[in-house]
């Protein structure tokens, strides 16, 4: 996962992530893992190269993030009680 604060410079965008995590999924869906490259995920997030590097440090930590986001989903999911059975 990126990191949430720097010692310098301006504090982290998470719409930015966001917009990145979902670049990711789209260009997975659309065209399949060999797609996912760190120039293609800065172009369709329309973020830059350095912004890009700087959260993730690759195409893998790209991948790991989407993986890691989802299972948070699921998990909070999990963790709500169903209704009517309460």
């Amino acid at each position: 996962m990126p990191t949430t604060s720097h010692a310098r410079g301006r504090p982290v965008d998470p719409r930015k992530d966001t917009a990145i995590l979902g670049a990711v999924r789209r260009v997975l869906q659309r065209e399949g893992p060999s797609a996912v490259t760190m120039e293609r995920i800065a172009h369709e997030a329309a973020v830059s190269k350095a912004t890009l590097y700087r959260r993730y440090p690759g195409r893998q930590s790209l991948l790991e993030a989407l993986v890691a986001r989802d299972a948070e989903r699921v998990f909070r999911a999990l963790d709500k009680p169903a209704a009517g059975l309460g």
